[in-house]
């Protein structure tokens, strides 16, 4: 129960608040891998690679690399241009 908690208000902080790094302040005080997943996939979102990548890792949720591959392909190919 308090899982499902904890992602709503992380999805109020993402979506409502529109801040990110409270968002990762929060994850890091419950540290539940949903609300990691549910940060890294705002982080990825937002072109934020490393740190997507890194929340990733933490929620041990490898269900998005392929995303996060695309995204930090892109990314790197526009700081070749």
């Amino acid at each position: 129960m308090a899982s499902s908690v904890f992602v709503v208000l992380t999805k109020v902080l993402i979506d409502n608040i529109n801040n990110l790094d409270r968002a990762y302040e929060f994850a890091e005080k419950c540290n539940e891998p949903a609300v990691w997943s549910q940060l890294a996939r705002a982080q990825l979102g937002h072109g934020m690679v490393k740190e997507a990548i890194d929340s990733y890792i933490k929620a041990d949720d490898p269900s998005q690399y392929m995303e996060v591959v695309s995204v930090a392909s892109k990314s790197s190919q526009s700081a070749r241009d």
